[in-house]
């Protein structure tokens, strides 16, 4: 595994579930929520207390109203035959106003920004090859594999397929300089042509990635920095 920098974060909030699982809320998370088709991060918490450290696994990351919530789970605290923390236990544990340090999982997130910036690519070249009236139906994006749903009105051909394919390849090839732009005004990005996600609710500002020459989209997941 290779580790990002770590994170050292307060932590806001934590609870122990019915299947002895945790909630934890902490300040600021590195960590990437499940969303617009992109599986969440996957890591580690490490917590220090009284100089005992305790690493609990993430399970899950959730977005709720104004926050994001990590599911975790500990090899003791967490076992069936573990007896439930009581409230002082948990406030022993992870201390009171302590700070854990977040480690996310790199080399499952590098693979999971592959196959993201991919994902990009394989929609303009469809685009391309069978017309602007593809538009993108759903996607599924993690560290295995992409899988990009469209809309069109017939099947592809072999020859179809072998052209897109053929496309990607040249994109990746030529190893582009992938640009990131934050806090995009939605006004502009729709004037700059943007393509956007079927279902997504935007913000008025929002994040669009470019691949110059080839691909413009809105997007608030992980990428890669080059094609290559």
């Amino acid at each position: 595994v290779i580790e990002s920098p770590v994170s050292y974060q307060k932590i806001k909030k934590v609870r122990q579930l019915k299947n002895k699982m945790f909630e934890i809320v902490i300040a600021d998370t590195p960590f990437y929520p499940e969303g617009g088709g992109q599986a969440s991060d996957s890591g580690w918490f490490i917590t220090s207390n009284h100089g005992a450290k305790n690493e609990f696994e993430i399970v899950d990351i959730r977005k709720a109203i104004n926050t994001i919530v990590h599911l975790v789970k500990h090899v003791e605290f967490s076992a069936d035959e573990a007896e439930y923390l009581e409230q002082k236990e948990l406030s022993e544990l992870f201390g009171k106003n302590s700070k854990v340090t977040a480690v996310i999982d790199y080399t499952q997130r590098q693979a999971t920004m592959r196959n993201h910036t991919a994902t990009h690519l394989a929609h303009k070249a469809l685009q391309v090859v069978l017309g602007d009236n593809v538009r993108q139906a759903g996607s599924l994006v993690n560290s295995n594999v992409l899988r990009f749903d469209f809309s069109h009105n017939k099947a592809m051909t072999q020859e179809e397929i072998d052209e897109v394919e053929k496309i990607v390849n040249y994109q990746i090839l030529k190893n582009t300089l992938v640009e990131t732009h934050e806090s995009v005004p939605l006004a502009k990005a729709k004037e700059m042509s943007a393509m956007a996600m079927f279902d997504e609710k935007y913000d008025d500002h929002v994040r669009v990635l470019n691949v110059p020459g080839f691909s413009l989209e809105l997007c608030g997941g992980t990428h890669v920095s080059s094609t290559g």
